[in-house]
Order: C-alpha cells, then sequence, then structure tokens
C-alpha cells in the first residue's frame, strides 16, 4: 500500500493546493488517488460508488449525482481519525483555535481575506484562493470569540 496523501492546511489556505484533489474531478479519479473511502453515505445508499460522500480520516469528498466532486469539507481538525489514505497536517487549526488565532498568520502573509457572519457563525474567505473557514460565535463572552468550526476548499 501506497504512504497516504499528505493535505497541508497550510498550503491549501495560502495556495488552494489540496494534494491535488479539487471540485469538479470525478469519483473514479479521486477513487485512483486515495482508494477505498473509510466510510461513506448520503443519498441513502450503502453502495460507495453511489454514495453522497465518502469520508477519509477527518475530510470529506462530496458528489454530485453525476459523480462529480463538488465539496471538499472538513469539520473535525484537531480530531486524529487516522485514515490509510489521507493525513492532515493542520497547520494552526484546531477545535480550540479561535478566529483571532488565525487572523494573525494570515495577515502577516499579506492574503486578501473576506469577513461575513450570521448571529452565530463567522466565515472567513481566503480571496486568492476561495479557500472557507467558518468560526461558531461562543455565547456568553465579555469580547467577541469565536472557536474554529470548519474549512471549504473551492
Amino acid at each position: 500500500m501506497s504512504p497516504p496523501l499528505t493535505v497541508r492546511l497550510h498550503e491549501l489556505i495560502t495556495t488552494g493546493d489540496f494534494g491535488g484533489l479539487r471540485p469538479g474531478m470525478t469519483r473514479m479519479a479521486a477513487h485512483e488517488q486515495l482508494g477505498d473511502p473509510d466510510d461513506f453515505g448520503g443519498m441513502g445508499t450503502r453502495d460507495m460508488m453511489t454514495a453522497g460522500f465518502w469520508r477519509y480520516g477527518v475530510m470529506e469528498l462530496h458528489f454530485y449525482e453525476d459523480d462529480t466532486v463538488w465539496m471538499l469539507y472538513t469539520d473535525h481538525i484537531g480530531q486524529h481519525c487516522e485514515s490509510a489514505a489521507l493525513s492532515v497536517d493542520d497547520w494552526i487549526l484546531g477545535p480550540e483555535t479561535t478566529l483571532q488565532d488565525v487572523l494573525e498568520p494570515l495577515l502577516s502573509l499579506q492574503l486578501p481575506l473576506t469577513i461575513d457572519h450570521t448571529t452565530d457563525l463567522i466565515l472567513l474567505t481566503v480571496r486568492k484562493t476561495s479557500v472557507k473557514m467558518t468560526f461558531a460565535i461562543v455565547p456568553d463572552q465579555p469580547t467577541l470569540t469565536a472557536r474554529f468550526s470548519s474549512i471549504q476548499p473551492t
């Protein structure tokens, strides 16, 4: 068995590189690169080749009905879910990471950012790469505190 594909979140956020995985690729191309997923589900199926998503450790690949990847996603950064096919270098992200923890290094890299919010979420988009990170606003804090929730390359 070949060594796992390593996805480095620093590279993903700054360059958009997700180890060759990308939206628009076919299910078969993803399977050739990663092999069988650790888990799969969605669309009410028990068949891996028609499932709505595949999970490799903490990362998910979501598929359109035409078998192309439409989203790469995780909301499990910092949770060490082992995968023989894929490993993730979390860089500065983890379940306790706050928006402030992320802004400083991203601003020091001079990456253009967009910040949007709702009443309970903050969406940080790196404009150069279109990578989206969500942060859940922690209620009842004396200052705005938003904890890392998910990352999605587009």
